[in-house]
């Protein structure tokens, strides 16, 4: 009786299990995707610069920091009167239930089915994997072509293997510190004799997506590695992260723990690679360790970066979980393991709809009327914008106040052309709420300037809304010689 319950249990949730987790996390992601969702920052940012790229200048906004492919996918479809928003998070939907079927394939290789049903759980609900895919944010997109990458590697295909990760730098820049990780493995599993050729392969694919980037990157800046260079440099200075949003730099351990204190057993799977080391579990050890370094080390340690190595770190503590289940007196207990994974699956489910309920914003009327000022205005003269998300709603070409820092040197140089160049400018918006211009505390210049423009805007434009609630103000001028 017990060998047939066992039998079933093997036939309908190791055999189909996969199936099933896939089913009931697309099930739960559809419970929250129909509810009003906060449009951040650089999702702003990336439909409007889509809209920059598929109108050739004439509509959206531009920052040369920012990587391609997601604005070229989202403007994609504005182009085509597609809702890019919608598009969007219809997008990020397919692309999650993608990356824990990737995740199931990867840690298939490494361990066996069931530490790979677990892996797949644990990550599908895992907080930010969970909260960040109803944004549209470069993190799942990037992380899909990652995990692809990875794949198509152990699989052995090595130059597909390149394309994938030339998509995922082209999605998100960081990505391309996975290249390295490869790169890393060739040298290690070959003789000097195949090296030169698998890396030829690997790199192969890589150009094939990102030599035309770097081709126009010349053409715009004379520089290939601009957008590479400039982002780096300016993400050192962002105050959100370096001031606002501070975390030392062993954030990411704690994160970790916060996220699920399963994650513990990631110590166990490293020591296992360490002791019995594999093809898979190499790549998957140094698939953490590389992007784990790179992130600890920047100034701006956020949240949402985690989730860059994070299913590296979740099939490391899966077969750490599986380990000591098998070393315990229970192991002869095959439905143990079950009980076990349930209980695991059950508090991820819990921890990541507690954690999406307690970061969901709520619509904010008179932030949503200032975003959307634009929506439905014509402008013959400049428009300047504080923050990137009226992109989204509007399609005339914006330019910004806040870029690429805001500080007293920017500020002073908007104010300078603003005294300068009245007669070109229609509209100027402005608000403290979004961050663009926020002054550090230290920078008495930079409020020194921004009170200046304030008040040479009150005096020579129209406040066309003026708005204000808690901390936060919005205030919009247009210019009357423009009727």
């Amino acid at each position: 009786m017990k060998k047939n319950c066992q039998e079933l249990i093997d036939k309908y949730f190791m055999k189909q299990g996969i199936w099933w987790l896939l089913g009931i996390s697309l099930l739960v992601r559809l419970l929250f995707a129909f509810r009003w969702h906060e449009i951040w920052w650089d999702s702003g940012v990336y439909l409007g610069m889509g809209k920059w790229l598929w109108s050739l200048g004439s509509a959206g906004l531009w920052e040369d920091i920012r990587p391609v492919l997601w604005p070229v996918v989202l403007g994609f479809f504005w182009k085509l009167s597609i809702s890019p928003v919608l598009a969007a998070r219809a997008i990020m939907l397919v692309l999650s239930i993608g990356c824990m079927w990737l995740v199931f394939k990867i840690c298939k290789k490494m361990s066996d089915e069931r530490t790979a049903l677990l892996a797949t759980g644990l990550f599908g609900f895992s907080q930010i994997f969970f909260f960040l895919g109803f944004h549209e944010y470069t993190e799942i997109p990037s992380l899909f072509f990652v995990l692809l990458s990875v794949l198509l590697f152990l699989n052995e295909s090595l130059f597909w293997a390149g394309l994938s990760l030339g998509l995922a730098t082209l999605t998100r820049f960081p990505s391309g510190i996975f290249g390295i990780a490869l790169l890393c493995m060739l040298c290690w599993q070959n003789s000097w004799k195949h090296i030169w050729q698998q890396c030829c392969k690997l790199g192969a694919g890589f150009g094939v997506v990102v030599a035309p980037f770097l081709v126009w990157s010349t053409w715009m800046y004379s520089n290939p590695l601009h957008s590479f260079i400039e982002g780096q440099r300016v993400i050192g200075k962002v105050l959100g992260c370096t001031v606002l949003h501070a975390r030392p730099w062993y954030a990411y351990f704690q994160l970790l723990w916060f996220e699920h204190w399963v994650y513990a057993f990631a110590v166990i799977g490293f020591t296992l690679f360490l002791v019995k080391p594999s093809r898979t579990r190499m790549v998957v050890v140094l698939c953490t360790l590389f992007p784990l370094a790179y992130y600890s080390l920047l100034p701006c340690r956020d949240y949402r970066y985690l989730l860059s190595f994070l299913p590296f770190v979740t099939l490391l503590a899966c077969e750490g979980v599986q380990w000591f289940f098998n070393k315990s007196w229970c192991c002869k207990k095959a439905w143990l393991w079950h009980v076990v994974c349930f209980v695991l699956l059950g508090v991820a489910v819990f921890h990541a709809i507690t954690f999406y309920q307690g970061e969901y914003v709520a619509k904010d009327d008179i932030s949503e009327a200032y975003l959307q000022f634009f929506a439905n205005v014509d402008a013959s003269g400049e428009v300047w914008i504080a923050n990137p998300v009226m992109a989204v709603y509007s399609d005339l070409l914006l330019h910004k106040v806040y870029y690429p820092v805001y500080d007293g040197t920017i500020a002073k140089s908007f104010h300078e052309y603003l005294v300068q160049h009245t007669n070109n400018i229609e509209y100027v918006a402005l608000d403290n709420c979004g961050g663009g211009i926020i002054c550090a505390d230290a920078d008495m210049h930079c409020a020194q300037e921004l009170n200046d423009t304030r008040a040479f805007l009150s005096e020579h434009f129209v406040p066309v809304l003026n708005a204000s609630r808690r901390r936060c103000w919005h205030l919009i001028f247009r210019n009357n010689a423009y009727q």
